[in-house]
């Protein structure tokens, strides 16, 4: 009995103990504001929503399931067709991409969103797209209504074709381990932020006229900023060399500074409200850059153009009001480069030009 009684103690000792200690533990627990902050880069837990017969989740979004590859598409493949997510509101607008759904007993990760998954969709105010998806189509977001879009850490691509029109979106989030993509107070970039890809057409800036694109960004991607109506200017740093296809299309800016640019690309300010121009030396101007902007009425070049392939003509097609064209450097002007501007007044030429090829300045 004694040596029973000896082993029992020895149980009861480590009992008390561990209920002495136990009062211990939030001593040492984390708590939540720094659990977030020592978990920031970590994977989060999986979401998982499983379907019912029609193909939709608990949002009432539709999926296409692929038996080859076992994997999920939001929306169907159907690109004519409006919002073949089918949301239409749930959870306030808040929309949740999973990583996984199920479906029939089988789990299968959400690869993509299809091209018209929420095109045109009139209900959607944020959507969050899990670690899982990849891709998404490139009209997923045009003329929706999102207002908040947050991009996952394998998401390959988003461009502004993809969210094109969207004229309540206010910011773009990427996860910090996305090892594709970056975002910076809601504008997007490539992962080492020297391309500007996408600035929301109602993003917030603290001038609320002017937005100032960080040094190092060296492109501006194309349609980075078409149909903005609430910019009136953007400054580019020294190191942007390259401004995209219709990057500056239809918006509302009064002016823009291009001395450090190099290319020009197509339609690059295409019907733009732009009054002013400088553009800057060994700069390639592609047709029709400015062409159709209304407003345009001073325009100052410096450059060493020196054959047809460096500046297109057109350039200035369809800018009826141009009244001051300022040339300065060693160029060689393309025929038709001024044609058709009727209310040119003034022509200041260069001391050092080489030749002015025919039809320069027709219908001027």
């Amino acid at each position: 009995m004694r040596k029973t009684y000896k082993k029992i103690s020895v149980f009861l000792i480590i009992a008390m103990c561990l209920v002495l200690l136990q009062p211990i533990g939030p001593i040492f627990s984390v708590s939540a504001d720094s659990a977030t902050e020592n978990d920031a880069g970590t994977d989060s837990e999986e979401i998982v929503y499983e379907l019912d017969e029609d193909g939709l989740d608990e949002q009432g979004i539709y999926y296409t399931i692929s038996e080859v590859t076992m994997t999920a598409m939001v929306g169907t493949s159907v690109s004519t067709v409006r919002n073949t997510s089918q949301y239409i509101g749930a959870n306030n607008g808040v929309v949740t991409i999973p990583d996984y759904v199920v479906w029939e007993g089988e789990k299968y990760p959400v690869r993509s969103l299809s091209t018209s998954s929420f095109y045109y969709n009139t209900y959607i105010k944020e959507i969050y797209l899990s670690d899982s998806v990849f891709e998404i189509g490139q009209r997923t977001f045009v003329s929706s209504t999102v207002k908040k879009i947050y991009c996952g850490k394998n998401l390959t691509s988003l461009t502004y074709d993809m969210v094109e029109e969207s004229e309540k979106l206010e910011e773009i989030t990427v996860d910090e381990r996305n090892p594709y993509l970056s975002s910076l107070d809601g504008v997007l970039y490539n992962k080492d932020k020297s391309t500007l890809k996408a600035f929301p057409l109602e993003k917030e800036v603290e001038d609320t006229e002017t937005f100032v694109v960080p040094t190092g960004v060296e492109r501006i991607e194309e349609y980075a900023f078409q149909n903005n109506e609430n910019l009136s200017y953007v400054k580019l740093p020294s190191t942007v060399k390259e401004i995209g296809e219709k990057a500056f299309s239809s918006t509302k800016l009064k002016g823009i500074d291009l001395t450090n640019v190099e290319y020009v690309d197509t339609d690059a300010f295409y019907s733009s409200s732009v009054n002013w121009v400088l553009i800057g030396e060994n700069a390639r101007v592609c047709r029709t850059a400015f062409g159709r902007c209304s407003s345009l009425k001073v325009v100052y070049t410096k450059g060493q153009w020196v054959n047809d392939t460096s500046i297109y003509p057109n350039l200035f097609y369809g800018t009826t009001k141009l009244e001051t064209l300022i040339l300065d450097g060693d160029m060689k002007l393309s025929p038709s480069m001024c044609g058709s501007l009727a209310n040119l007044k003034t022509v200041v030429l260069p001391n050092n030009l080489k030749t002015i090829s025919p039809n320069v300045f027709s219908g001027c």
